[in-house]
């Protein structure tokens, strides 16, 4: 069975089950895109953690979908674009997270 017929029943069915996260990583939208069109190809719950702001990942799972399935992956290096400090980077992202709960 090649891996774009599996399907979630049947991982479900065996041992071990998988779970699959995809780290996002400032990756280009078509990338993002076909990494989304892959897994729901298979059948198979994605969640992926975003380091930037994704058309193609809000545009597929909608705003409540949003909140419940994707992750955050944010960047502590020093004077990262998230912050410059680590209490800033936290800071940022409490602040969209809340953003996104409303």
């Amino acid at each position: 069975m090649s891996p774009r017929t599996l399907h979630a029943d049947a991982l479900a069915s065996e041992q071990p089950v998988f779970c699959f996260t995809s780290d996002i990583d400032w990756a280009p939208e078509w990338a993002i895109s076909e990494t989304l069109r892959f897994f729901e190809d298979i059948r198979t719950p994605l969640t992926p953690f975003l380091t930037h702001e994704s058309k193609a990942i809000r545009e597929h799972f909608g705003e409540t979908e949003m909140s419940l399935r994707v992750g955050v992956h944010p960047n502590f290096l020093p004077s990262s674009t998230h912050g410059r400090t680590p209490s800033e980077v936290i800071d940022q992202f409490q602040v969209a997270c809340l953003l996104r709960q409303f």
